[in-house]
């Protein structure tokens, strides 16, 4: 009687076998109502037992109730499995007739995947925030070009945990990394290359201005075992480049490695193509900078004369 004049989404799980009983709230919870009433829990929630199973029959056989915040479950609703968060709690049901004084379960539950999703965009959003102040904060106090584009690449290595970062400029038809962070034990990729060398797929994207990333460079299709030997001996199996094209121009890349593989997260592509153009016009200011101080001294040795 609690259960069904209940607002808030309950189930019973009742006896040896969890028969399911649930109230209207509940039935939003699942496509699978109205099968499920009245049929085994196991039967039901096959596909997630292994998940939730054990909780209900360990409070089912005497155990102590279950509190869980937040606990990510993969829910099938819809026809599709979607990565949902649920906050629930499971009480034992007295019955002093039943094994272990336990007539069922109770599950009080709330779905909390939308505030799951706002509190984990706030943490990205101020993360990355403290991120941008603390690479301006590096930056700001640098006079050389060449500073601000090694110390662009550690604070970046640093937040992200990569092995390596290179900032390359582009001179005419040579790529050319004079700047770079790494872990120790990696050996140096500072030098020229030839932008020709590059795979297609690559130099497309540099030239149109798109990042390229990659979870695996030794799964990429077409990968030789020549290429694949030269990234096994840099560490390199997934990273993120980001090209920076000014006035139709490319002119620089910014590119983050790490040494295993993995997939890259959206938030993570963003962090590196802000820091790219940030590192790339810190670097112009820079360079203004000192194309004005060298005017200015010759201007002034020039009236000396």
């Amino acid at each position: 009687g609690i259960v069904l004049a209940s607002p808030q989404p309950m189930w019973i799980g009742w006896g040896p076998d969890l028969v399911q009983l649930y109230n209207d709230a509940y039935v939003p919870f699942s496509e699978r109502s109205p099968a499920s009433l009245g049929r085994p829990a196991r039967e039901t929630w096959a596909d997630i037992w292994h998940l939730i199973g054990p909780d209900l029959e360990r409070v089912r056989d005497g155990g102590p109730p279950v509190h869980d915040v937040d606990r990510l479950i993969p829910y099938r609703r819809a026809g599709l499995v979607e990565d949902v968060y649920f906050s629930f709690s499971y009480s034992a049901i007295p019955d002093t007739a039943a094994p272990h004084g336990v007539g069922g379960v109770l599950t009080v539950a709330v779905e909390t995947t939308a505030r799951v999703h706002a509190v984990r965009a706030l943490q990205a959003s101020e993360a990355r925030q403290a991120y941008l102040l603390r690479l301006a904060d590096a930056l700001r106090p640098l006079g050389d070009p060449a500073a601000v584009q090694a110390t662009a690449c550690r604070v970046l290595g640093e937040q992200l945990a990569a092995d390596r970062v290179n900032y390359a400029e582009v001179h005419g038809e040579e790529y050319v990394v004079a700047t770079e962070y790494r872990v120790p034990g990696l050996a140096s990729m500072a030098g020229r290359y030839a932008i020709a060398s590059f795979r297609p797929a690559e130099r497309e994207a540099f030239e149109a201005g798109r990042t390229v990333a990659v979870a695996d460079i030794l799964a990429e299709p077409g990968l030789t075992a020549d290429e694949a030997t030269a990234y096994g001996a840099l560490g390199v199996r997934a990273f993120v480049s980001v090209p920076l094209v000014k006035a139709g121009r490319l002119v620089a890349v910014l590119s983050v490695i790490r040494s295993r593989p993995g997939a890259w997260t959206p938030d993570e592509g963003a962090l590196i193509e802000e820091t790219a153009g940030r590192t790339w016009a810190a670097v112009e200011r820079k360079r203004a900078e000192e194309a004005l101080r060298e005017r200015e001294a010759r201007q002034a040795f020039l009236l000396a004369l």
